[in-house]
């Protein structure tokens, strides 16, 4: 592929674009042109085929801070009434394009490690008295469950069984079940006496 006709292509769909080039995955469903077309043929690097373009080249994207995401997680949830759910931060980021998508959350640990965090940072402003009580009471029952009742269950390890039969004379392939071996004495079969 020519040199010239990406650079076009680069133009028309920064044109298209309110003057901003495309990044290079969204060219590519854009145009038609594909990676291998340009990379290490023409171009080391996408943001050098948008500089020759005469563009300046994309940024990456900061990150949010820990306080931006919590600010959002409180937000979302008085707007829910409720503790959002996976589903619910996704639901969000879909349909508002401020709303960071539901794995950025991840970066504050667990869905406990969240609500811990969430908690401190709505006791610290009034306005979220009433998320900072939902995560009290998530905190509450959270803790009131007893794991010392609970039974603990066999570890069970299916995939052994089979390498460990087919290894042992004890074990017939074709049936699939143990069999009795004569009893043996000095190495040598005694006739089942």
């Amino acid at each position: 592929m020519k040199k010239e006709y990406i650079l076009q292509e680069i133009k028309r769909t920064a044109a298209a674009n309110a003057s901003v080039p495309l990044g290079s995955r969204k060219f590519e469903s854009e145009t038609g042109i594909k990676y291998h077309d340009w990379f290490g043929i023409h171009w080391a690097r996408w943001n050098d085929a948008v500089r020759e373009a005469g563009f300046a080249p994309n940024q990456l994207q900061v990150g949010y801070q820990e306080t931006e995401l919590l600010e959002k997680y409180a937000t979302l949830a008085r707007e829910l009434g409720r503790l959002p759910a996976k589903g619910d931060l996704r639901l969000k980021s879909s349909n508002d394009s401020e709303f960071p998508h539901d794995i950025t959350f991840h970066r504050l640990g667990t869905k406990l490690e969240l609500v811990n965090k969430v908690l401190l940072y709505c006791r610290s402003r009034s306005r979220y008295e009433d998320v900072a009580r939902w995560c009290e009471t998530r905190q509450s029952a959270r803790s009131s469950l007893s794991y010392h009742n609970l039974k603990p269950r066999p570890l069970r390890l299916p995939f052994l069984a089979p390498a460990f039969c087919l290894l042992s004379p004890q074990f017939n392939r074709s049936s699939h079940r143990w069999i009795a071996l004569p009893a043996r004495r000095n190495g040598r079969a005694t006739g089942g006496r």
